[in-house]
């Protein structure tokens, strides 16, 4: 830095400089909080909060770092240090290589063990070709080269003898913390092995196959991953994936793994495999779909098909409903009529607690009156079969009912004694779709509800087509009645069109013969 008086030359360009942040971001915002956690946990802080950070760690990290400790058995559930915690904290390796460790002199290959957290401390053994003929993701290939260069001295052409070395160092380092100072018998390395203490340090990292072509991969943690090159393990139905590099908003890439047999994997993670029955809707099927399954985080180990019960199904069946704006039910017109009725009601007496009807009101209430007729409904079918309008009617009492039927009739008897249906479907006013012959003689308008609500005519021709629409029927007679009787008397000459609407009889019927 200038320490007086000058000039500062900037060696970078401008865009670059824009680019740049004002300082480097302190390491604890952006680093693996795991080993932090359990030194804090050793010295018996259990609340971070509690500490005077100088830049306090994201909350989101700390929970990563306090999951994964939980499920290394290393905390409990009040985040108190366990014993194995205890011993894990006493090693100088990442929580994840202690446990392996740990596991290693339980089951008697402390050797192996020490060889495997090197291998995965330190430098990849294995050099990188040029672009696609990278080293293989194979664990399993780097404890072999690894053992073959301790006891020949040689090592094949692609190995990197640096790395080796290092991790010779480190791996005796580590024998002699584990107070181990034996050979390192070769039956050890066995593939089973090696998966059994990747096991207890990665359970979270177990990998589910989900396409072979492209070596896509699911984790038990949620994460999608693929493999970083082509190698024996791809088309494995079960990996554990031990390096996994970027996918926080998208894909991994898994860089080291191993193959792990189901037999193996039962045995070590059998506390953490759950039976869970799941009912979900299927929407290219059409039906609901009840599977059992053994699940090992977001993996899928088994999956048989069960029949639910009825209570089971109905919440599914809700939620599918629910999800379709009802369009996996059939609303026909009887059931838009009955929605009508009640829609008139509830605006012309807002006092008498008529229910909302609309479907947005519908799909907040399923519950209430479409989980009582889904009886044994399973399939879009059946759902598309159930009637709604009875179902709605359901949601009114009996008082309710009468005044529905009094008030929001579904037909009204005319002059010419024709008993015609209201269409309520449109929203509004009720539509009265009547042939003009059949109101001769009507002065006002027809209503309901009490005189609340007037219906709107579509006065037909003898040929039912709409030739007028209005509320005012007297003024129909007294005005446009005389253009609509000089347009149509010459096509339908059958039918009376009086010269005086007022005193003619209604009818339905052409006029007699004379």
């Amino acid at each position: 830095g200038r320490l007086g008086p000058g000039v500062c030359y900037r060696l970078f360009s401008r865009h670059t400089l824009s680019a740049m942040t004002p300082h480097t971001p302190p390491e604890i915002l952006d680093m693996d909080l795991s080993p932090l956690l359990l030194e804090l946990a050793a010295w018996g802080v259990t609340d971070t909060s509690s500490l005077a950070w100088l830049d306090p760690p994201p909350a989101a990290a700390l929970s990563v770092a306090r999951q994964l400790l939980n499920e290394l058995s290393a905390l409990d559930d009040a985040g108190r240090i366990t014993p194995q915690g205890s011993a894990m904290a006493g090693l100088p390796v990442h929580p994840r290589l202690a446990r392996l460790l740990l596991r290693s002199r339980e089951l008697g290959v402390p050797a192996l063990g020490c060889d495997l957290a090197a291998l995965l401390s330190e430098r990849d053994i294995i050099r990188r070709g040029p672009a696609g003929t990278g080293p293989g993701p194979d664990i399993g290939d780097r404890v072999a080269l690894l053992r073959e260069w301790r006891g020949t001295g040689r090592a094949s052409a692609n190995a990197d003898i640096a790395a080796l070395k290092s991790i010779e160092r480190v791996s005796q380092h580590l024998r002699r913390l584990l107070g181990y100072a034996g050979p390192s018998p070769a039956d050890a390395a066995g593939a089973d092995t090696i998966c059994r203490l990747l096991l207890a340090a990665w359970p979270d990292r177990v990998a589910g196959l989900r396409t072979a072509e492209d070596g896509r991969y699911l984790l038990a943690n949620g994460r999608g991953a693929r493999l970083a090159s082509r190698a024996a393990v791809r088309c494995s139905p079960l990996l554990i994936a031990v390096s996994v590099a970027g996918g926080d908003q998208g894909e991994g890439v898994i860089h080291l793994a191993a193959e792990v047999a189901e037999e193996v994997l039962r045995t070590e993670l059998r506390h953490r495999i759950e039976q869970q029955g799941r009912i979900t809707w299927d929407e290219r099927l059409g039906r609901v779909v009840a599977v059992r399954e053994e699940r090992l985080g977001a993996l899928s180990l088994t999956s048989r098909p069960f029949a639910p019960s009825a209570a089971e199904t109905v919440p599914v069946l809700l939620e599918a409903v629910r999800r379709s704006r009802l369009a996996l039910l059939s609303m026909d017109k009887a059931t838009r009529q009955f929605q009508g009725r009640v829609a008139l009601l509830r605006e012309a007496f807002p006092n008498d607690a008529w229910p909302d009807l609309s479907d947005d009101a519908l799909l907040e209430c399923l519950d209430a009156w479409l989980a009582p007729c889904l009886g044994t409904a399973r399939t879009a079918q059946e759902l598309a079969g159930l009637h709604v309008a009875a179902a709605l009617a359901g949601l009114l009492d009996y008082g309710k009912k009468r005044a529905l039927d009094e008030l929001a009739p579904t037909h009204l008897t005319v002059p010419s004694g024709s008993r015609i249906r209201l269409d309520y479907t449109a929203g509004g006013a009720p539509v009265l779709a009547v042939k003009l012959q059949e109101l001769f003689g009507l002065a006002e308008t027809p209503t309901i509800a009490a005189g609340r609500a007037g219906v709107l005519l579509h006065l037909l021709s003898p040929a039912g087509r709409p030739i007028q629409v209005t509320r005012d029927l007297k003024g129909f007679w007294n005005g446009a009645y005389f253009e609509v009787k000089k347009e149509l008397k010459g096509r339908y000459p059958k039918h009376p069109w009086p010269d005086d609407p007022w005193s003619a009889q209604p009818t339905r019927r052409v006029k007699p013969r004379s």
